[in-house]
């Protein structure tokens, strides 16, 4: 037989309302006094008309939503339904959505040995007879900010883009070039029948050293190798042959170049190849401030 009733109690209502960072969370308790005959079946209880079911708005807050829904049978004909409530509210109330409230923002540092082959003033690291010294580090000191914040869609495929990019742009006060998104995570959460999102993305800040800002990402190496330019005494061309030392025989180490390729014999005039290896997009697009 169908139930005979469902009664919210009034007795039983708790209710609460917390803040969490920049979030504000209302969790909510409600209970139902089911009457029903004695031979009704678990479900026909639980899905009688007027019982909560899991993903309901709660009424008069729009993104609060039934999270639990427990059944006591106290007698044969009646049973008590606890509801519980939680959800997320906007800065302005009850009906305000969870998409309107402001980002987190946390920042910290980080830091990481890096390769490297030349001084604080640039000039190379090398011995007493001008080799380089391989194996040399430094430590490099990064800024970190991770932002949270909701988003009414996630597309996976453009956040993996920017997972291999740099800032064409500034970016929180970073010129262009210095930012990179190293991390980000994405959650659904309930909003009217579909979901939004509660996406957290890190963003690691580095400035150009022994370089410019917008190179900060850039590969840079030491122009050298086992071959070098010549001008050819017949044709007054320019060749490429192997880098020999004075008594004629190949190089076991690679010598240093100049910018045209040709040997470059004083070690404190070494030359740099820089290499852009991320993509330059805008990090503004990314909505996270």
């Amino acid at each position: 037989m169908p139930v005979s009733s469902v009664t919210r109690m009034w007795s039983r209502y708790a209710s609460s309302l917390t803040r969490q960072e920049k979030k504000k969370i209302r969790t909510i308790n409600d209970a139902y006094q089911i009457v029903h005959d004695a031979t009704d079946d678990r479900l026909a209880i639980e899905f009688a008309a007027g019982v909560p079911r899991v993903g309901d708005p709660y009424p008069g807050a729009a993104f609060v939503f039934c999270e639990k829904v427990q059944i006591n049978r106290v007698s044969p004909i009646m049973s008590i339904a606890s509801v519980d409530y939680k959800g997320e509210i906007g800065p302005n109330g009850e009906d305000d959505s969870p998409l309107n409230a402001p980002p987190e923002i946390s920042w910290s540092d980080t830091e990481a040995d890096e390769p490297t082959d030349e001084d604080i003033n640039g000039q190379p690291i090398v011995n007493a007879n001008g080799e380089p010294i391989d194996g040399v580090t430094m430590k490099i000191a990064d800024n970190v900010v991770t932002i949270k914040r909701n988003f009414l869609t996630f597309d996976p495929y453009t956040t993996g883009q920017y997972r291999h990019s740099v800032s064409s742009d500034s970016f929180l006060g970073y010129p262009p070039g210095t930012a990179r998104l190293i991390r980000y995570n994405a959650k659904n959460a309930y909003y009217n029948d579909n979901v939004y999102w509660e996406v957290t993305g890190s963003i690691q800040f580095r400035l150009g050293i022994r370089t410019t800002d917008d190179k900060a990402w850039y590969k840079r190496v030491r122009n050298e190798g086992f071959y070098e330019k010549i001008t050819d005494s017949f044709t007054s061309s320019p060749i490429l042959v192997q880098a020999t030392d004075d008594n004629g025989k190949a190089m076991t180490r690679p010598v240093l170049l100049k910018s045209d390729g040709t040997r470059e014999t004083d070690p404190a005039n070494a030359h740099w190849l820089e290499f852009q290896v991320y993509r330059s997009l805008p990090y503004q697009a990314l909505g996270l401030t």
